[in-house]
């Protein structure tokens, strides 16, 4: 597990307005100031073989991961809390 990827699975979840949580469905696409963007491949791969997320649909270029117990936690250790909250994507604690 790496920040680069930590910070990837939280510019996914804000992007795709999702709240992180144990099994958040994040989209592999998306869409930042109407332009389309896509995990690339590296990442995506070193998140999958870390344990940080699990495949949940395989559908290509329309990827969507599942964060694990382990990649929440580590996203909660690496990024900063208070800023996930801002954005929307982490529930006060």
């Amino acid at each position: 597990m790496s920040p680069r990827q930590a910070a990837t699975i939280v510019a996914s979840a804000i992007a795709n307005r999702i709240v992180l949580e144990v099994g958040a469905r994040l989209p592999r696409r998306l869409e930042i100031a109407g332009r389309d963007f896509i995990i690339e491949n590296g990442v995506g791969c070193d998140m999958l073989s870390s344990g940080m997320v699990q495949l949940v649909d395989s559908t290509p270029k329309y990827e969507v991961l599942g964060l694990t117990e382990d990649g929440y936690r580590y996203v909660l250790q690496k990024m900063d809390n208070e800023l996930l909250v801002d954005a929307g994507i982490l529930l006060p604690q």
